[in-house]
């Protein structure tokens, strides 16, 4: 007898677990934003949330914070973190 109590406890257990997942998905990235360069590749990027404007760069959102990734120029500087 208690072998199908065990059963039950376990299949309730996943039940429960299986509804609090439904519920409350993960996060994941939900935006994938891309930006065309005069200079250097293209930019793509994904988070939270994103925006691109061509030739300037992105700004995107994820769970470590806000950043912006620049075109490359013909000097140079291409990632920083936004503040």
């Amino acid at each position: 007898m208690k072998r199908i109590y065990s059963l039950y406890a376990v299949a309730i257990a996943l039940v429960l677990a299986s509804g609090i997942l439904l519920s409350n998905p993960p996060t994941v990235f939900a935006a994938v934003c891309t930006a065309s360069c005069n200079f250097g590749g293209n930019i793509t990027v994904s988070g939270t949330s994103c925006s691109c404007e061509d030739n300037k760069g992105c700004t995107f959102t994820n769970s470590q914070g806000t950043f912006r990734q620049n075109c490359a120029t013909k000097s140079g500087d291409e990632f920083g973190i936004e503040e």
